[in-house]
């Protein structure tokens, strides 16, 4: 893999498409939080058709929000037992 750019260090990280997809509707939503379960259904991610489908994207789902909670970019907090996430 070649060297990048100053401009391209200073960015850090690029986000993924999921992850993009994922901040754009908690930041139109953000007055409220929301489940994993919710973000995924209200993305699209779960289609509630095949239940491999819906593990695999499970998957997805989880690494996206890790590498928004790692960018500060979205919080999480657990609330009466159930973690919720939010915009940061």
């Amino acid at each position: 893999m070649p060297p990048i750019t100053r401009e391209e260090f200073q960015k850090g990280r690029r986000k993924l498409p999921l992850e993009s997809t994922i901040l754009q509707y908690l930041t139109a939503n953000s007055g409220h939080a929301f489940t994993a379960q919710e973000i995924g259904r209200a993305v699209g991610l779960f289609k509630g058709i095949n239940l491999i489908e819906d593990a695999l994207a499970t998957g997805q789902l989880n690494s996206a929000l890790r590498g928004l909670l790692a960018d500060r970019t979205v919080s999480a907090k657990t609330v009466s037992g159930r973690l919720y996430y939010a915009a940061a």
